[in-house]
């Protein structure tokens, strides 16, 4: 729309939109032709890319680390000596 016609505040409002044998279009508001022009044409949507993920390396943890202490960190080993021991009160073969 045309700048004269920003004081009758058209922002959804209804407006009748011909369109004449010669192809040419023209727009009415409460029986008024307004001026008005093209659009230039729809902008395109620019997707922004999604930021690359750095993979984190596993870092050990410290050697005075709190679970590092018997029978935290150290479960696997624990666990593979009582294997080996056998399980005390297990059924005898």
């Amino acid at each position: 729309m045309n700048r004269q016609h920003q004081a009758l505040s058209l922002a959804r409002r209804k407006v009748i939109v011909r369109t004449l044998r010669d192809g040419r279009r023209q727009v009415e508001y409460r029986g008024k032709k307004l001026r008005w022009r093209e659009p230039p044409g729809r902008p395109q949507r620019v997707r922004a890319k999604p930021a690359a993920w750095k993979a984190r390396g596993v870092q050990p943890l410290a050697t005075e680390h709190p679970w590092r202490g018997f029978g935290m960190a150290t479960g696997r080993e624990y666990w593979r000596g009582v294997k080996a021991r056998g399980k005390p009160g297990g059924a005898a073969a």
